[in-house]
């Protein structure tokens, strides 16, 4: 069962969960003597952020540094970088296309991540992620070895 959304002071989502606890309660007996006793109450709920703002954080986080690579790969010329690059390939055709693909994924998880912060989890945009990043990270290992390259 899926918890009820709220949102906080704040404007952060949050799923609400109720509580029971145990209390201590007065009580004056039939004979007028006082006493103590136990009971169960509700009491105020207890909040948690939502999960979907945390994981969507996360893969702003990922998609950022992800974006940062790209940008010293493909911006800075710094081909040298990626791990799979061929010395024997021109370092420009690299940074352009191997760190144009890598900016492109780290677009694609930062907009991932901002989708999830909004929407919640789903995971069939999980996949599509998943499947996008796969096919990306083979073509700029291709384009690191000199895929393409005519020189």
């Amino acid at each position: 069962m899926t918890p009820p959304l709220g949102r906080s002071a704040a404007g952060i989502r949050m799923w609400s969960e109720p509580t029971i606890s145990l209390a201590v309660r007065r009580v004056v007996h039939r004979d007028g003597t006082e006493g103590l006793i136990r009971v169960l109450t509700r009491v105020s709920e207890k909040h948690m952020v939502d999960p979907s703002l945390i994981s969507g954080t996360v893969w702003l986080l990922c998609g950022i540094a992800i974006l940062f690579l790209g940008y010293l790969i493909a911006i800075r010329g710094r081909a040298d970088l990626h791990a799979n690059y061929d010395e024997s390939v021109d370092p420009a055709y690299v940074s352009r296309w191997a760190g144009g693909t890598a900016l492109l994924m780290g677009a694609l998880v930062v907009a991932y991540g901002i989708r999830e912060m909004l929407y919640g989890f789903q995971p069939v945009a999980l996949g599509g992620l998943l499947v996008a990043l796969l096919v990306l990270s083979y073509l700029t290992k291709l384009f690191a070895r000199g895929f393409g390259y005519r020189g």
